[in-house]
């Protein structure tokens, strides 16, 4: 019985390190529960997970122009994205154009809100998300020009 019980709590314990050492298990099922985890993080501001989040390096393409990034730290300034007001952002709907084992392509709508949950801003982009191991990572987004990220979007 002592057994059972030390089993179970080894089993436990052993998830529940995975999920605090950034191998959030939601994360692995799909693109779609991939990006929410993104979305969390992104809004949480929390370094340990985004670093867990992004491809090396990293592809941004706004306005036709393709940027690459060592880290994300070089692609998201919070700073400039709070000058717009922004408090969080939401999904607002997806559509998984591509799936495979280890690749997808995701059509998204979000919106930026303030502090009142006011939209500040909307806009669609697509993401692609690489499966290099057993967990899903942001490689590329494809995102307009309008909706301001880094440094270059001041």
């Amino acid at each position: 019985m002592v057994r059972k019980i030390l089993t179970v709590l080894v089993f436990v314990f052993g998830l529940s390190g995975l999920a605090l050492a950034g191998g959030h298990l939601e994360n692995e099922k799909n693109p779609e529960k991939f990006l929410q985890y993104y979305f969390d993080a992104f809004n949480a501001q929390d370094a340990k997970k985004l670093d867990t989040v992004f491809a090396t390096p990293f592809q941004r393409i706004r306005n036709g122009e393709t940027v690459s990034y060592n880290s994300w730290r070089e692609y998201i300034n919070f700073d400039v994205i709070k000058k717009t007001g922004w408090k969080r952002s939401v999904i607002n709907e997806t559509e998984v154009v591509y799936d495979s084992d280890r690749t997808a392509v995701v059509r998204i709508i979000f919106s930026r809100l303030d502090a009142s949950d006011k939209i500040v801003a909307k806009a669609q982009a697509a993401m692609v998300v690489v499966k290099p191991d057993s967990k899903w990572k942001l490689a590329m987004i494809l995102l307009p020009g309008s909706i301001p990220v880094s440094e270059e979007d001041k």
